[in-house]
């Protein structure tokens, strides 16, 4: 996560705002989605290839801005106005030896 007092130049800024940018509108999300998803970003990492992947997933997120200390909060508060996931109840042996 970047940090405050962290300066950045006019480069990273452009380049900030371009990748907020393409990445804004409807497909941009898909795309960003797509792209974190096919990381790993939402997995768990579990072997050093993996973390790699995750690592420039997160430092994607950072360039954009995103993954910044200021908005620690914000992103939790966000976490919050998703709907819970509730993953369907296993049936149990004898319903999946009927199937």
């Amino acid at each position: 996560m970047i940090r405050l007092g962290k300066r950045e130049d006019q480069e990273s800024k452009k380049l900030r705002q371009d990748f907020r940018r393409v990445f804004s509108s409807s497909e941009g999300k898909k795309v960003l989605t797509y792209i974190l998803a096919d990381l790993g970003y939402f997995d768990e990492a579990t072997d050093e290839r993996s973390m790699v992947l995750q690592g420039y997933a997160r430092r994607l997120l950072e360039i954009m801005g995103i993954l910044h200390e200021t908005n620690a909060y914000g992103l939790v508060d966000k976490m919050f106005d998703l709907p819970v996931y509730d993953p369907p109840p296993e049936r149990d042996q004898y319903n999946k030896e009927r199937k």
